[in-house]
Formats: structure tokens, C-alpha cells, sequence
């Protein structure tokens, strides 16, 4: 099913993304910038850089922590347990989004969880998008989606 095929490649995708810890802290911040949009140096709202990149150090290696762990859950599920895989990459994409969601608010410290769903979003669809291009004219992001690949298993 096409549809299931999505889910697996978008988990395969937030895998890449979200299991290179060290690089991702920019990204982090990066999207935290992105999120907080045009405020004055002295705003009361924007973030201190000695406050935001611990907290994208930590929110980022957290969501690598949790993305290793849905992996393992979908692998276990969808390999061992006889449930189908495909509704198994759905059902751990949408466990996995919230749990991220909640991930990225706790260590943020967001009042709301859309701030925290907003964060999320802009932390994994921008280098998503931006890879995925650069991939479809040179391939060099395929190793690494080959290595998420192999612990999801093909819809049926």
C-alpha cells in the first residue's frame, strides 16, 4: 500500500535526521530561531544563546534516545509480533510524533504543546526537505536511509 509506504519513509527520513546527535544541535537551534521569528536582541521573549543551546543539545539527544526506541518498537512489532507492517509504520509514526512533540516541549520548557509541534515540524521538515532534493540529484543521503531502512520492514 502506498499510503504505508509514506509512513515508513517519513520514519526512515526522522531517523536519519534525528540519529546524527552531535550535527542535529544546530538544527535545533537553528528551528528554535526560526520558531521564536524577528524579535529585538533584548526582547523578553527570545532566548538567551546560553539558555538555547543546551536546551537544543538536550532536546535533540533526547529525540535521538526516542527515535532508536520506536525503531526498535516497530521493528519488534512489525517483525516478530505478525501484526501488519504497514498499519504498524502508521501507528508508530503518530506515537512517535507525539511523543517527540512532548520531547521537544518538556526540554523547551513551552507553555503549550503547539509551540512544541511547531519546533518539532520546522526541526525535522527543513533539513527533510532540503535533503531530500540534494538526494534526488546526488544520492548521498541513501547510505544512511539504507541503515533506517533495514529496521523497517516492507508494507504487505
Amino acid at each position: 500500500m502506498d499510503i504505508y509506504d509514506f509512513f515508513r519513509s517519513a520514519l526512515a527520513w526522522m531517523a536519519t535526521i534525528a540519529c546524527l546527535w552531535p550535527l542535529n544541535i544546530a538544527w535545533m537551534g537553528f528551528a528554535q530561531r526560526i520558531r521564536e521569528g524577528p524579535l529585538d536582541e533584548d526582547s523578553e521573549r527570545r532566548m538567551d544563546g546560553d539558555e538555547l543551546w543546551p536546551r537544543a543539545a538536550y532536546a535533540s539527544f533526547a529525540l535521538a534516545i526516542v527515535t532508536v526506541a520506536f525503531l526498535f518498537i516497530d521493528w519488534f512489532l512489525a517483525d516478530w509480533s505478525g501484526v501488519p507492517s504497514g498499519m504498524v509504520h502508521l501507528m508508530t509514526f503518530i506515537a512517535y510524533v507525539a511523543v517527540g512533540v512532548w520531547t521537544v516541549a518538556f526540554f523547551f520548557a513551552f507553555e503549550d504543546l503547539l509551540e512544541g509541534l511547531g519546533l518539532f515540524a520546522m526541526y525535522f521538515l527543513l533539513p527533510i526537505f532540503l535533503l531530500f532534493v540534494l538526494n534526488y540529484f546526488i544520492g548521498f543521503w541513501n547510505p544512511l536511509l539504507r541503515l533506517a531502512y533495514a529496521w523497517l520492514k516492507v508494507s504487505s
